[in-house]
């Protein structure tokens, strides 16, 4: 997508409430952080286990060279990109942001959720992507 920009996060949080708002820390120098605040609204999606080359790909750990959303399937939508399957997402409008640490903290509103089953998310423990499954405990 033209103007599209992605960005792997390690952890947001969901507090509940009228309306319900996720919260998450993010490089206030990356392409996703401009975007943002140029539009006013982001699309978060859970990855699985199975998903690792995306978090890689976002995170510019492997960055594609045309562009984040290059070869991959995605719809526009009001929010922004939305990667193609049945993973999780939320589709938010920027509330708020704070200079927290070296990261900006954004808060957003829910404006859309879609919640499908996810099996086995991806997570980033100790420096790993990981499945949670394989977490002790998990």
């Amino acid at each position: 997508l033209p103007g599209g920009a992605g960005l792997t996060v390690s952890s947001i949080l969901v507090a509940e409430g009228e309306p319900a708002r996720l919260l998450g820390l993010i490089d206030p120098t990356s392409a996703f952080w401009e975007a943002m605040r140029e539009t006013g609204t982001f699309v978060v999606h859970l990855l699985a286990a199975g998903d690792r080359h995306l978090a890689e790909r976002f995170a510019e750990i492997r960055p594609p060279i045309r562009g984040p959303f290059e070869r991959l399937e995605v719809a526009e939508s009001p929010w922004g990109p939305v990667l193609g399957g049945r993973r999780p997402r939320a589709a938010c409008r920027l509330a708020g942001s704070t200079p927290t640490g070296h990261g900006e903290l954004v808060q957003g509103v829910i404006e859309q959720l879609e919640l499908s089953d996810l099996e086995d998310p991806l997570a980033y423990l100790h420096g790993r992507y990981r499945s949670v499954v394989d977490l002790p405990g998990g």
